[in-house]
């Protein structure tokens, strides 16, 4: 019979055949794993980037804030002082005066 020979080498060639299908496949699946995983990567730190950049925006303004709050104080602090100098100065006038 013609055919016998033909089954073992239609065997094999439907094996590797299969083969570089399963090969395929996995190569397919592998590139879309990859793909998804560098995706989800860039999301996240996209993500992380904006979190830390409104994290450090914050904590520049409170330091602002807390820097022109200390200089204020500062400002207030040295007016009621010349206040206070002006203050007895006139005192010190009045008493020569009525002296």
């Amino acid at each position: 019979c013609v055919l016998a020979p033909v089954r073992p080498f239609q065997r094999a060639w439907r094996r590797q055949h299969k083969e570089r299908l399963c090969q395929a496949a996995t190569l397919i699946q592998a590139v879309w794993r990859g793909s998804r995983q560098r995706s989800q990567y860039l999301r996240r730190r996209t993500s992380i980037k904006k979190i830390q950049a409104l994290a450090r925006g914050h904590s520049a303004r409170r330091r602002c804030h807390s820097i022109r709050e200390d200089r204020r104080k500062k400002e207030e602090e040295e007016a009621r002082r010349e206040e206070a100098r002006r203050r007895a100065k006139e005192e010190a006038a009045r008493l020569v005066r009525e002296a």
